[in-house]
């Protein structure tokens, strides 16, 4: 119990005193899923994050709340958008081609995922659906939550066999408590901010000025030669040219035009993004009797995105029951449902974050009258730069961005319910049976709709129309039902003997499965009004011949169909652990799987682990120094996990063309063998080692944990070169090896602890180094995106960037020591200026947070931190010279920036200082036609985009303060005469402190892409 003290007044006869619980670090309940124990006896390395820590937060994912507490355990954004899930890697990354994701189990029952792929064929493209909710987690409700451990080695995770290389994560949901009925209500409304950084681009004055500097540089000479084919650059190339609506202009109109553009200067993040208002909603009853306990809640949770028209909706209803109806038995249930509900513009190759970087700023979104207004040099610049091809790249309308935002929709929704049933019997006082059982079963639906005038549904025509004038809209739809069972069940026995030794055993097996079916359709002439669909005919001046018959049949057919998948699993566990005086802990567990995934000569897999724990501070030698050091464990394990890879399989894979054969009335299948079965397909296995010392100093007012750890992947599926009379030029095996190996430190203190007022710090630490253990590949050089022995996953090959050569305003790389330069055209080889420049993953990860409390106030700040990431900066325009039909290349590019056709869209202001023969200090690079004048650039520098990449390299280090915390707790004696239990406010700002380097929106999330919002929220708790 805590130490209670009290002031006494007076003379006060009766004093009463209400003890509080006080659990130590040791004595911390870690529940594995399969059984649950104490950190004192464990020998894995875990961490443990409890409602308390998940409280006034407002990521309404379970996944992004993790983010920064936990050592070792990487959780960054892969994009902003609501309900989308995190990347997280614990202990780094342990696959190439597979998921290198943690295994999730919830209540002890494993999330399966099984969803079919999706095909790709000429009306439907497999990158076109939207995958929003495959992953269960973003459904389960934080609120719910009472506690997440995750299992970081193979000690704590050897139990979970194959599916546990890249560690478990276990959430355990809230339970009900003997008493009286507790009514709890908690929500909070935000408000979501657009980004506070920008990428520095051209004002509406300042892009005209440069297009008008191009014209007189590149266009102008021709133009006023008379000649056809000069380059019509921007909207002042294309006024001055006199093309299309500005044909028979003249100078007074022209110049009359371009200033009134210019004080049309159109903010296209302003016009696409937005501030939105998000709210949560969480009611819960619990409470039980003396047999019984139960928990319910209804939770509702509203994110509205920064995007326009982006908003994400999700409904839960979570009960869990447990009984006890004798002392033998004891019995739960629990059953949870989510609804998960989002919209967004169906934008297809559309990418508004791209759109709104590179649109030119004198373009608006409408006209005076409301109407849209084309975006006249978005896509136009083919038309206006000889375009050789008849296809139709914009609606007849023009594009609008705001017209495809607002008449494009993309619709999904998802329903997840999971069952489940655990009983735990006492066989004798000694051994029990625990078993648990679950079905889970889900829909998702997919709707997306893309009306007539947008170029959306011009993309998304029949491909026999791709070459006609006609539009017309089309929706899209998918449908997939999955469903997954789980049934395990083993024995448990608990002995004493004498004061000293004590043992727990367990043995069971399970099994479990799941499947997916997934229907999909596309269906061409929507009509909104009536939901069906006027399938165009072919249209032709000569008539429907066979041929053009067979071919719309075909695409027609390409546009429906239906896909599945489906697995099977059985497996066998036992663990055993020892305890001697409290002192020596034990550890083993076994475990063996066998999976339809794999060859059937390698169906079964064998996962073990062993670990040792020494609770140093329990020796007698240790007594003295207990007033300081209180706690001192040494921890020692190592054992054996898999993973299941599921982009590779051991069956036969044909892939069926859109296309059959009609012999004699008979109509059999055309297709080409993609894969060959592969018999010796096995487990990828994962090894790890780890040595941990935690500690506590002060009765735990400072304790910590300290662990090293190297883990080795092994029998990993990559891609190998295959001789091409085998029929094929590669194919995936088991080839490579991984390491791991790294540190983590976390440390928690309480500096301040009086009655009034509390100070708490914790911070955590980790470094990871991940190699490439063994890998012969079968190209000599080191490429892009190449594994390489001896670095990382995902490392970086390129150029080191040294500037611009001030006598041909190139960029120019660092020659590598060894370059080998016989001649002068030797300079222009990649391999003399390729270095390894880093990795793509952050080696260095952590977080922190401070918390004081103050009579019932309370200011918490949470941050996180990630350095030693870096990746390419490549924001390509969309625009360049392959756009246009502007003849023979005479001159290649080094880097998109010297493309003069990729000028024609916005420009950052930095290109205004562009290198020229009058500039010769420029500090952006030389553009130029390549099309025009050769210089013989190829001969001397290096052109390859592998190295000129390197130019673009940009830090994504950064450290981010997550939320600012402001908190006020009603007193207790103000709710006396209520019925309140509790009273609760709090204030966060989310995401409003960014310490980096990267001149971009996010480092989390760089690119041209969905940052990570900031929001202001406000909270309310209230107990009844």
């Amino acid at each position: 119990m805590k130490n209670a003290e009290r002031l006494l007044k007076g003379t006060t006869s009766f004093i009463k005193i209400q003890m509080e619980a006080e659990t130590s670090e040791l004595d911390q309940v870690v529940i594995t899923g399969y059984t649950q124990t104490t950190f004192k006896k464990m020998t894995g390395s875990v961490g443990i994050i409890t409602a308390d820590q998940l409280k006034d937060q407002a990521q309404p994912t379970v996944d992004a709340l993790m983010q920064g507490k936990i050592a070792g355990v990487a959780v960054s954004a892969v994009t902003g958008q609501p309900g989308s899930t995190q990347k997280i890697r614990i202990r780094g990354t342990n696959t190439v081609t597979g998921d290198g994701e943690p295994l999730w189990v919830i209540d002890g029952v494993p999330m399966q995922g099984s969803t079919a792929d999706m095909p790709n064929s000429s009306e439907i493209k497999s990158g076109q659906f939207d995958d929003l909710f495959m992953n269960g987690v973003a459904g389960i409700n934080p609120s719910d939550i009472e506690s997440i451990t995750i299992l970081k080695d193979a000690s704590a995770t050897a139990i979970y066999g194959s599916r546990a290389a890249g560690g478990v994560i276990v959430v355990t949901t809230k339970k009900g408590k003997q008493g009286k009925t507790r009514v709890n209500y908690s929500g909070n409304v935000s408000v979501t901010l657009s980004p506070q950084r920008d990428y520095s681009l051209m004002n509406s004055k300042e892009k005209l000025a440069y297009e008008q500097g191009l014209w007189d540089e590149f266009s102008a000479p021709g133009f006023e030669a008379g000649k056809t084919d000069y380059p019509i650059v921007g909207i002042v190339g294309i006024i001055r040219s006199g093309k299309g609506r500005f044909e028979g202009w003249n100078k007074e109109q022209q110049d009359s035009y371009i200033n009134e553009l210019g004080q049309t200067n159109t903010n296209w993040y302003d016009e696409l993004f937005r501030n939105g208002v998000s709210t949560t909603h969480n009611l819960s009853i619990s409470g039980g009797g003396e047999k019984y306990t139960y928990y319910t809640s209804l939770s509702y949770t509203r994110n509205a995105g920064l995007l326009k028209n982006n908003d994400y909706d999700r409904y839960n209803i979570t009960a869990n029951l447990s009984m006890n109806p004798n002392q033998k038995v004891k019995l739960d249930f629990g059953a949870s449902m989510s609804y998960q509900y989002s919209k967004s513009p169906a934008l297809n190759n559309i990418n508004p974050f791209t759109y709104a970087y590179f649109a030119n700023p004198y373009e608006s979104p409408y006209n005076t009258d409301g109407s849209y207004r084309a975006d006249e040099t978005y896509y136009s610049l083919g038309e206006y730069n000889n375009k050789k091809t008849s296809r139709k790249t914009v609606p007849d309308s023009g594009f609008n961005i705001m017209r495809e935002m607002n008449e494009t929709s993309s619709r999904t929704k998802n329903v997840n319910t999971t069952v489940r049933t655990g009983i735990d019997y006492s066989i004798i006082s000694k051994l029990r049976f625990v078993g648990l059982a679950s079905f889970t079963y889900s829909t998702n639906r997919l709707k997306e709709i893309y009306n007539s005038d947008t170029k959306a549904a011009l993309d998304n025509r029949l491909s026999v129309d791709g070459l006609s004038q006609k539009e017309y809209a089309s929706i899209l739809q998918r449908n997939i039902d999955n469903e997954s069972y789980m049934v395990r069940g083993h024995f448990a026995y608990d002995d004493q003997f004498g004061n000293d030794h004590s043992i727990s055993l367990i043995a069971g097996a399970e099994l479990r499965g799941s499947k997916s079916n997934s229907l999909y359709s596309k269906r061409y002439g929507y009509d909104a009004i009536t939901g069906n669909t006027i399938t165009p005919l072919p249209s032709t001046t000569e008539g429907i011949g066979y041929a053009q018959l067979k071919e719309y049949l075909a695409a027609l057919d390409a546009s429906t169909g239906e896909t599945w998948n489906e697995q099977r699993f059985a497996s066998f566990y036992a663990s055993a652990d020892y305890y001697y005086k409290n002192k020596y802990v034990l550890n083993a567990s076994f475990r063996t799987d066998g999976s339809s995934n794999f060859g059937s000569d390698k169906q079964f897999n064998p996962n073990w682990a062993a670990g040792a724990a020494w609770n140093i501070s329990e020796e007698n030698f240790m007594q003295s120094l207990k007033p300081v050091l209180n706690r001192l464990t040494l921890r020692l394990a190592t054992g054996f996990t898999g993973n299941i890879n599921r982009s590779v399989s051991p069956q036969i894979i044909i892939n069926y063309f859109d296309d059959y054969r009609n012999v004699s009335n008979n109509v059999f299948h055309i297709g080409s063998i993609t894969t060959p079965p592969n018999p010796d397909l096995r487990w990828e296995k994962t090894q790890d080692v780890k040595l941990a010392l935690d500690f506590g100093l002060f009765n735990d007012r400072l304790n910590g944990i300290i662990e090293g750890y190297y883990r080795k992947s092994s029998d990993i599926v990559t891609s190998v070169q295959v001789l091409s009379t085998t029929g094929y030029t590669s194919q995936r095996y088991n080839t490579a090896e991984l390491e791991n190996k790294g540190i983590e430190i976390t440390l928690n203190g309480t500096p301040v602890k009086s009655r009034d007022f509390t100070l708490a710090l914790s911070a955590n630490l980790a470094y990871n180094l991940n190699i490439v253990a063994k890998y012969n590949p079968s190209y000599k050089s080191m490429g892009y995106s190449n594994l390489w022995e001896g670095y990382p996953v995902g490392a970086i090959y390129s150029g080191r960037f040294t500037g611009i050569d001030p006598d041909t305003g190139l960029y120019t790389f660092q020659l590598r020591p060894d370059a080998e330069i016989h001649t002068a055209t030797d300079l222009n080889k990649s391999d003399n200026y390729r270095y390894y420049l880093g990795t793509d993953e952050a080696p260095v990860t952590g977080g922190f947070n401070v918390t004081a409390e103050y009579k019932g106030i309370r200011l918490s700040v949470n941050g996180t931190f990630a350095t030693g990431a870096k990746q390419f900066e490549y924001i390509e325009s969309p625009a360049s010279y392959q756009n246009t039909g502007g003849g023979v290349q005479n001159q290649s590019t080094q880097v998109f920036q010297n493309d003069l056709f990729a000028q024609h869209l916005n420009v950052p202001k930095i290109a205004a200082d562009r290198w020229t023969t009058t500039n010769t200090d420029g500090t952006y690079p030389r553009v130029w036609n390549v099309f025009g004048e050769a210089y013989g650039f190829n001969y001397y520098n290096p052109m390859s985009k592998e190295i000129t990449r390197g130019a673009f390299l940009t830090n994504l280090s950064y450290m981010r303060i997550k939320s600012i915390i402001l908190g006020y707790t009603l007193p207790k004696k103000l709710l006396k005469q209520t019925n309140l239990s509790n009273v609760d406010f709090s204030m966060a700002l989310n995401n409003f402190i960014t310490v980096t380097s990267y001149k971009g929106m996010d480092p989390e999330t760089p690119g041209a892409t969905y940052p990570v919002s900031r929001s202001v929220m406000f909270s309310v708790n209230v107990g009844f």
